[in-house]
Parts: C-alpha cells; sequence; structure tokens
C-alpha cells in the first residue's frame, strides 16, 4: 500500500458518507442538472451514437436527406456534402431526444425517491451512498484510464510509483473503463472519429 491508497479509501469513504447524507434523489440533481446534465448527455450521444448511425434505416434516411443537397452544384452545396451536414444534423437530433429523456428520467425517480414514507427515506439514502461511491469510483477510473491512453513520461512514472500498491496500481494496471471501451467499440460499431468529429462541430 502507498499514500495513494489510502487517500483512494479516505475519498471514497467520504463519498459513501455524503451520498447517504444527502441521499439519491438529491445527487441526481446535482449530477444531472446544468452543465452536468449537458456534459452527460454529450457522453451518451458520443457512445451511443455510432452504434445507431449504422442502422439500415438510420443510413436511407440520412442518405435521403443529404440527397437535398449534394445532387446540387455550386460551393455552398458541396461545402455541406463535405461537412457531411445529415450527421451532425442527426446528433442534433440525437442530443434533444437524450436530454429530454434524460430531464423525464430523472424528475420521475426523483419524485419517487424523495417521498415522505421512511421506508423509502431509507432506501433513498441507500442508494445515495452507493451512486456517490459509484460516481467517484468511476471519476478515478477514468483519470487513470486517460493517463495510460495518453502514455508519455507521466505514465510511465505512475506506473512505477503504483508498483507496490495494492488498490490503485491493480485498477490502474488492470482498468475496466479500457475493456468497457473495447467491448463497445466492437460490438455496436463504435466510430469514435466520426461520432467525436460531429459531435465538436455541434458544440
Amino acid at each position: 500500500m502507498v499514500t495513494a491508497d489510502w487517500i483512494a479509501i479516505a475519498v471514497l469513504v467520504v463519498a459513501l458518507g455524503l451520498g447517504a447524507l444527502l441521499g439519491l434523489g438529491k445527487w441526481l440533481k446535482f449530477f444531472t442538472s446544468g452543465v452536468f446534465g449537458v456534459i452527460i448527455s454529450i457522453i451518451i450521444c458520443y457512445f451511443i451514437g455510432g452504434g445507431i448511425l449504422q442502422l439500415g434505416f438510420v443510413q436511407e434516411l440520412l442518405a435521403k436527406f443529404a440527397s437535398l443537397w449534394s445532387d446540387k452544384g455550386g460551393f455552398g452545396y458541396s461545402l455541406l456534402t463535405k461537412i457531411h451536414l445529415e450527421v451532425i444534423v442527426y446528433y442534433i437530433v440525437l442530443f434533444v431526444l437524450v436530454q429530454i429523456v434524460r430531464v423525464l428520467l430523472v424528475k420521475i425517480i426523483r419524485k419517487g425517491l424523495e417521498a415522505d414514507v421512511k421506508p423509502i427515506k431509507v432506501v433513498n439514502r441507500l442508494l445515495g451512498a452507493a451512486f456517490a461511491f459509484a460516481i467517484v469510483f468511476f471519476i478515478g477510473l477514468l483519470i487513470l484510464w486517460i493517463v495510460a491512453w495518453v502514455g508519455g513520461d507521466t505514465a510511465a512514472s505512475w506506473e512505477a510509483y503504483f508498483e507496490n500498491s495494492g488498490f490503485v496500481g491493480a485498477l490502474y494496471r488492470h482498468n475496466p473503463i479500457a475493456g468497457i471501451s473495447d467491448y463497445i467499440k466492437e460490438h455496436f460499431n463504435f466510430e469514435p472519429e466520426t461520432s467525436f468529429a460531429a459531435l465538436c462541430a455541434i458544440f
């Protein structure tokens, strides 16, 4: 065990306490409203957008939409074809739909969890503790994955530091996020370049 292990454990314990104190309803409101809500919707669009884009019906629909300007001449129309306007519009529509579904789901869940009934209050606090723990744990895994993915001197120094680490080091060497990202790419026809380029064009 190294210092980073004890710090990570302490942070997770604090997350459990705060989660139980606030309850899942308040945590959902915090993490799904404002900037956080937009970021969550963008991440969802980024990961599911490529898979949905490969569906035959969606491909035919976008091709039909793109034909409105692809068959016409002129610089303006050729520019729309070059930037794949139909894909940008697709991600805009997907983002709006994800936002609507996210808001509705959060409102329904919060209304049920914050009912003035003692058993539900207990469940709300337990779920809040689990949610806060999961969020903090995921953020930690994400940071470790980004450092390992970027590589370079920072990744090498982290790997050397975590050599004697029993907790954070194990997560760094066997990060489940890396496996999840590979699974999504393999089974959902995920195209990171297409998704990232379209989302950048939108935002």
